[in-house]
């Protein structure tokens, strides 16, 4: 939501700037103590990779929240932000043997494939390690059916009971998390619930079979945050609280086990804004044109909407890169009341530039600021900034004042 707040601190920032990502720590911190009220028995991951902005991080890491990494360079990024290393999870498919070896002891791994559960132990053998890693478990159940599918992320469940009697004789790897991830985005919490109850059922028949306690269980598919106007926030307030009668129930099962919630898109995503301004405007052919700066080698979420909805209007969804048709709207800083039709591009030098065709908004004129919403997650990190050898937009982050 753009408060008279934000209004005022995005237009003083465009005075300085032509194009900069905004990341407000206020809007940050709030959404941790909502996440941390609903689930005050959990334990919150961020996915890294959403944003790995340092003072991003920094505040995340200090409000007592996990980390899950994507990378070596993930691994390090929390480690350097005081989070310890029984509390970073580095999960992610076709991990090198150097990022595995560099990892050991620094991270709890999450084995992708069988092949890296015996990577993992010849290469601890090498140090005389026992390593204590998860399994990222590819379920028989999908995310709202009772049939799995074939995916690149994690080991068939299975494969994985069929390997198990194998598995429990390596000496230098001891199986202690099960990791489950099937859907980001998820803003229906009574899906989210069904498909948790789903995870805590196979986590329980995992512990029996490996005979020994699990000591983390990573319910994974993150909580989304509404993107587009027809949409509403998850309910997080009723998911925590159905979640509370999970734990009960399985209380005893899993009575040393860490039970880690996926964060998504609720942290870092709303408290990021992306702004530039207009920067040109022409008559085509009877059609209003305006060209702002650094659009899609700047943000590139709207073009990529654009160039997926032109081919189908009800493309499926391809998180974290393209979700669905409305779901990166923007705001037009200015105070006029005259409205037009308007197509609005950047400034690269390829047609495919181009956020919004034909739409009604206030008159823009050459100077106009624009405003995106939710640019906090999945954002900067996916956009080509060197397209064109132009200069980036800036980062600038606003430090929540003390109470």
């Amino acid at each position: 939501m753009l408060t008279q707040r934000l209004r005022t601190l995005l237009l003083a920032e465009a005075k300085k700037h032509e194009s900069f990502y905004f990341y407000d720590e206020q809007t940050l911190v709030e959404s941790i103590h909502h996440l941390q009220q609903a689930f005050p028995h959990e334990q919150i991951l961020y996915s890294i990779k959403c944003n790995p902005h340092r003072a991003i991080l920094k505040t995340i890491f200090s409000s007592d929240i996990d980390a899950d990494a994507a990378s070596l360079g993930e691994v390090y990024a929390a480690s350097d932000c005081g989070v310890p290393s029984d509390h970073i999870y580095y999960s992610a498919p076709g991990k090198s043997d150097y990022c595995l070896e560099k990892a050991l002891g620094q991270c709890i791994l999450i084995a992708d494939s069988l092949n890296e559960i015996r990577r993992i132990n010849a290469l601890a053998a090498t140090k005389n390690m026992k390593v204590p890693i998860g399994v990222r478990i590819n379920p028989n159940f999908s995310y709202t059916d009772k049939k799995g599918h074939s995916s690149k992320f994690g080991i068939d469940e299975d494969a994985f009971f069929s390997a198990l009697p194998e598995l429990k004789k390596l000496s230098h790897i001891l199986i202690i998390g099960v990791h489950t991830h099937l859907r980001s985005q998820e803003l229906n919490w009574n899906t989210l619930c069904s498909y948790y109850k789903n995870v805590f059922s196979l986590a329980s028949l995992i512990q029996e079979k490996l005979d020994s306690p699990l000591c983390f269980l990573n319910l994974g598919s993150g909580i989304g945050i509404p993107y587009c106007q027809d949409e509403t926030d998850c309910d997080i307030e009723s998911l925590g609280q159905e979640l509370e009668k999970l734990r009960v129930i399985y209380e005893d099962t899993f009575s040393q086990a860490r039970i880690l919630i996926e964060s998504g898109r609720y942290l870092a995503g709303p408290c990021g804004w992306y702004v530039t301004h207009i920067i040109d405007t022409k008559e085509s052919h009877g059609s209003h044109i305006a060209i702002a700066a650094n659009t899609l080698n700047g943000f590139l979420r709207p073009c990529l909407e654009h160039l997926v909805t032109s081919i189908s209007e009800t493309a499926p969804a391809r998180e974290p890169l393209f979700y669905r048709t409305g779901s990166t709207p923007f705001y037009v800083l200015n105070d006029t009341q005259e409205m037009e039709k308007v197509t609005i591009y950047g400034n690269l030098c390829t047609a495919a530039d181009i956020i919004a065709s034909d739409v009604l908004l206030p008159k823009l004129s050459p100077g106009d600021v624009l405003a995106f919403p939710h640019a906090g997650a999945y954002s900067a990190v996916l956009t080509p900034f060197q397209f064109s050898s132009q200069v980036p937009p800036e980062i600038l982050f606003l430090t929540a004042s003390k109470p």
